[in-house]
């Protein structure tokens, strides 16, 4: 692990082609809308830090996770590290916007305001689309 004063769970959330954004308070990144995160603590696996929280948001657990590149970088004063992890949505999970909830098109990632660490991993999101979630990505 790296030296890095927060870990970060972060998860990128698929549903009919969209990316779930949610709007969150000031923790270890900045307030705003943002890719859901969970503090990761101890020998905690990202996805498992991220569950509770996606199955309490989604009305679901996700039918699938696999791991993402984790990325560094500053929050702040605080060096923190993104473990990123995406996830496909429950199966019947209609998205829909609401308050404190958005579903962004991938075509579209790069018009919200990420946070600075958030925006490296957004953009190879965003380039990426089409092989991180391939039927073949195993």
């Amino acid at each position: 692990m790296s030296a890095a004063e927060a870990r970060v769970a972060c998860a990128v959330v698929r549903a009919r082609g969209r990316v779930l954004v949610v709007r969150r308070d000031e923790s270890d990144l900045p307030a705003g809308w943002g890719l859901p995160c969970a503090a990761a603590e101890g020998d905690d696996e990202a996805k498992d830090a991220l569950a509770p929280m996606l199955e309490a948001l989604l009305g679901g657990p996700c039918s699938s996770a696999w791991p993402l590149d984790d990325v560094e970088g500053m929050a702040g004063e605080k060096s923190v590290r993104l473990e990123c992890v995406a996830f496909d949505a429950p199966r019947d999970l209609v998205p829909a916007d609401g308050e404190g909830v958005r579903w962004v098109a991938p075509e579209d990632l790069l018009d919200v305001e990420w946070s600075p660490i958030e925006r490296e991993l957004v953009m190879r999101l965003a380039m990426g689309w089409s092989e991180i979630f391939s039927e073949n990505r195993f």
